[in-house]
């Protein structure tokens, strides 16, 4: 009966230990370092662990264009110059700017019962400059703006040429602007 109680009373004071209960964890579980410090010889004892933190973030790009739906015929039929037609904001998290993409589905003012085109030349504030060739689907690509460029509203402006009074009819172009993140 004493050896049962001496048993007890050693095996509590080890799991009881904080050292021997983690040591013990470690084991058990397989993993973990761990350092036997019952060398007298030892002025410490110590050990340590790392904890890698890691994480990812993807591109991210956000654009808004105000005034979408634009009458460039609503103060007469003269040309004009640097007329705001709107206004641009976004841009993607990306330390190596942006690509600019703008797109015309009929390569300037086109008329509805016509087909009469009137090219136009559109500024994305100062980042880029387009001109319209009167040629359906054109694209043009300003690369390498920066990510900012439209981090606080910027204003599009249009210039277009007319040659007279243009002929009767509904006109009409969407112009597509795409930002895309440089990786």
């Amino acid at each position: 009966m004493k050896k049962l109680v001496l048993a007890s009373v050693v095996g509590a004071l080890m799991l009881g230990s904080p050292a021997m209960a983690n040591t013990f964890n470690l084991q058990k579980h397989g993993g973990g370092n761990w350092k036997d410090c019952s060398d007298p010889k030892d002025d410490a004892c110590s050990v340590e662990a790392t904890l890698e933190l890691t994480g990812e973030v993807d591109c991210v790009c956000a654009i808004g264009l105000t005034s979408n739906m634009v009458d460039v015929f609503e103060s007469g039929y003269a040309s004009f110059n640097g007329k705001v037609i709107g206004s641009i904001e976004g841009g993607c998290n990306t330390p190596k700017g942006i690509d600019v993409t703008l797109a015309s589905d009929n390569g300037g003012m086109m008329n509805a019962d016509t087909n009469t085109v009137y090219p136009y030349t559109v500024y994305l504030g100062t980042a880029m400059t387009y001109t319209t060739a009167g040629v359906a689907n054109q694209s043009a690509t300003q690369s390498s703006v920066s990510a900012t460029a439209f981090a606080s509203a910027t204003d599009v402006k249009i210039d277009m040429t007319l040659s007279g009074v243009p002929e009767y009819g509904s006109y009409s172009d969407t112009l597509t602007v795409t930002i895309a993140g440089i990786m």
